[in-house]
């Protein structure tokens, strides 16, 4: 959110009179025109003031005019000696540069403002400036001493009881704590922002802070938080803003979306995205294209899809390139200040030859960083390309695979399950030959959905990602839990599954994750183990981990298909069971993901007609 955010930051933070004075603007205008036709526009502290109300109100949506009257305001005030003058005249010259996205230019006259303010102790100034440099510094990414620069300006501002500031710096503080990933500081910080803005009625503060808890709620995966706060900006009849509007209700697509509720986030996702048409933001547009894309492909509106995932596209490019226009310019004119320092330094010994010389590291100078720029832009698009490339691949593999695991391994099951559905039709079994047939039915339909299962959260994992909620996991307990359900199918093999629990077995992991890989491991391991055959359950228990092991004395696992067993999927992989029971290989891609995601380390060791023993250690919570 931070490209977006600068630009209302500044517009919303800066100042806080500025919509205000912008009507005014004709008034100021004409006043200024009749001193000038009257010959009365000499230096003194009102036509001072006039000056640097004329530059704010241009500020926003002409800061080339604002620059222009700014620094006429500048120069009158330092022929007089007007300090205060001075001071508000740099603040309106940064806040032109800053629209303009010259960051280096507009931090110059904020720390000249600052010096000023500070030699003639002018807290307010100060508090201004303090602000204006954070944004500075926040819009260059420098977040840490970007908040230590908006928590000065809020200790001035406690001072001065000035609660319209007070509230922007508590906002900004909130911002830097959540770009700094801490949305717990953040949160807070928010809160206290918006309490003062309800108090002070500053509704366009409150909706811009309402959105950012949204935001960080959706971060922190709590989506029904992310919802209340969404629907307070739109529902907030004091105050309405399209731009807002359209980030809140982008904001619920993607909350939708998280909760699978897609068609929800295709209702708001087309709000957002005619809101952010109407006011011609490029980057909510983006982040409404990209979540509608999603969306319609979601719901297998593949054509929708496909239009919205162009124009998201052309917007994402668009602002890509906007942003290294700005890269350029910033490092165009700190290049050019350098050398104009160096000019005036040694124009006293030789100005001619120093003319020339600066006139040839110039050239050189934006040769050279046309070329750099040019390498960069290629490089990435190059780096990008082999992403594509890589990630396409990827998919390919996974089609490869689902096809072989459909067109084989599922197939099977179905025609067996068919098969028998003709046989009880045909009328021609005796009761218990039906029932021999159905108890046969009923294991057969278990295992294919327990493969469908597996199959479902493979491709789901395939396509979204799989990503672990780390918490305090008895493991021994949810063996336990497992085994309850487990050693029916145990028994109905006569295998004895022996569980050694151990003491203190605590690990750190997502328990979810935890129930797949052991359910896919201890259930191929009753797969693989003969009648009367046995399963061992035994933990390692160190200071710093739990090891696991699952050793059974089944048919073992040749060592080809050991060095396959978690890279693949489908009729490469799958075999019978000793009671024939069918498998695909999904299963144990799945352990393999959720390991890797729980930052556990899986091992295998077997001897084919030995039997089998995985080996699975996690981090011990201590």
């Amino acid at each position: 959110m931070l490209p977006r955010a600068l630009l209302l930051l500044y517009l919303l933070l800066f100042s806080f009179s500025a919509f205000s004075q912008s009507n005014q603007l004709p008034d100021l205008l004409e006043k200024w025109n009749r001193l000038q036709a009257a010959d009365k526009n000499r230096a003194d502290t009102a036509n001072v003031s006039l000056l640097n109300a004329i530059a704010f109100s241009y500020f926003q949506s002409a800061p080339d005019k604002a620059l222009f009257y700014g620094k006429k305001a500048f120069n009158m005030a330092v022929a007089i000696g007007f300090t205060e003058g001075q001071s508000k005249a740099l603040a309106n010259i940064s806040r032109s540069y800053y629209v303009k996205g010259a960051y280096d230019l507009s931090l110059n006259a904020s720390q000249q403002s600052y010096e000023i303010s500070d030699k003639h102790k002018d807290d307010a100034g100060k508090s201004n400036a303090l602000n204006g440099i954070g944004l500075i510094y926040l819009a260059q990414d420098n977040i840490q001493p970007a908040l230590e620069k908006f928590q000065a300006a809020a200790a001035i501002n406690k001072v001065l009881k000035d609660q319209d500031r007070l509230a922007a710096n508590f906002i900004n503080i909130g911002i830097c704590y959540d770009e700094l990933k801490q949305p717990d500081k953040a949160i807070p910080a928010l809160n206290k922002g918006l309490q003062i803005c309800r108090q002070i009625n500053k509704h366009n503060l409150i909706s811009l802070a309402t959105n950012r808890l949204g935001l960080i709620y959706h971060g922190k995966k709590d989506y029904q938080k992310a919802i209340q706060y969404y629907k307070e900006v739109i529902g907030n009849k004091a105050y309405q803003d399209d731009w807002e509007n359209s980030f809140a209700y982008t904001g619920l697509a993607n909350t939708y979306y998280q909760l699978g509720d897609y068609k929800k986030a295709i209702i708001n996702g087309e709000k957002g995205l005619k809101l952010g048409k109407k006011v011609a933001a490029k980057w909510d547009i983006e982040r409404s294209l990209e979540i509608l894309h999603q969306s319609y492909f979601a719901v297998g509106d593949y054509n929708t899809a496909y239009t919205y995932l162009k124009q998201d596209k052309i917007y994402s490019d668009s602002l890509f390139n906007e942003g290294k226009e700005n890269e350029i310019n910033g490092l165009h004119l700190k290049q050019q200040q350098s050398e104009n320092r160096e000019l005036i330094k040694r124009s006293q010994l030789d100005q001619q030859r120093i003319r020339l010389n600066y006139l040839t590291i110039l050239i050189i100078s934006m040769i050279v960083v046309f070329l750099a720029v040019i390498s960069l832009i290629v490089y990435r698009n190059n780096l990008a390309k082999n992403k594509l490339n890589n990630k396409l691949a990827t998919l390919n593999h996974t089609k490869d695979q689902l096809f072989s695991v459909i067109g084989h391994d599922l197939r099977s099951p179905f025609a067996s399950i068919l098969q028998t559905l003709e046989l009880i039709r045909g009328n021609d079994l005796s009761k218990e030959e039906i029932e021999l047939i159905m108890d046969r039915f009923f294991e057969k339909l278990t295992a294919t959905s327990a493969m469908l299962d597996n199959l479902l959260l493979w491709v789901n994992g395939q396509k979204k990602g799989i990503k672990a909620k780390l918490v305090t996991v008895d493991l021994p307990l949810v063996i336990e839990q497992l085994l309850s359900l487990l050693n029916l199918l145990a028994l109905e093999k006569k295998i004895t599954i022996q569980h050694t629990v151990p003491d203190n077995a605590m690990i750190t992991a997502d328990p979810d994750h935890i129930r797949i890989i052991f359910q896919n491991l201890i259930g191929n391991a009753i797969k693989f183990t003969p009648e009367n055959g046995l399963i061992d359950i035994f933990y390692e228990v160190s200071a710093v981990q739990v090891i696991m092991h699952i050793k059974d004395n089944g048919v073992g696992i040749p060592l080809d298909k050991q060095q396959q067993l978690f890279n693949i999927a489908g009729q490469e992989i799958s075999s019978y069971g000793t009671n024939n029971e069918k498998g695909i290989g999904i299963g144990l891609l799945l352990v393999k993901k959720f390991a890797d995601e729980n930052n556990a380390v899986l091992e295998i060791v077997s001897e084919e007609g030995l039997g089998t023993e995985f080996i699975v250690t996690f981090k011990r919570m201590v």
